[in-house]
């Protein structure tokens, strides 16, 4: 017969194994090097990146968003047909900012 104190260890023991079970290592992604975000695969590199770091989970995220897990996805890989808005909210969820920023080299308008 197992004792009180040997049957709480068990189940303590149990409860922790079955959290570390639970949990998903996530791996931080660097940034991307280049500050330019001129397709929707390098938005969506910043995204992944800013979710990794934070150790937010892809599940976690769309869940806080109100969005399909599917649809996040999509927004980090680039792909698929997601909504200008979608993409603000996910870079407003994760506190990244998009500045406009002059460009070096006037462009003319006409001659």
């Amino acid at each position: 017969m197992l004792t009180w104190l040997t049957y709480r260890l068990i189940s303590f023991f149990s409860r922790i194994l079955k959290k570390v079970l639970a949990m998903r290592r996530i791996i931080p992604l660097p940034f991307p090097t280049d500050p330019a975000i001129s397709s929707p695969a390098q938005l969506g590199a910043v995204l992944r990146a800013a979710r990794t770091q934070a150790a937010i989970s892809l599940e976690d995220l769309a869940l806080t968003l109100g969005i399909a897990k599917q649809t996040l996805q999509d927004l980090e890989r680039g792909t698929g047909t997601v909504s200008l808005s979608i993409a603000f909210l996910a870079l407003t969820g994760l506190g990244i900012e998009l500045q406009r920023v002059q460009n070096a080299i006037e462009v003319g308008h006409g001659a």
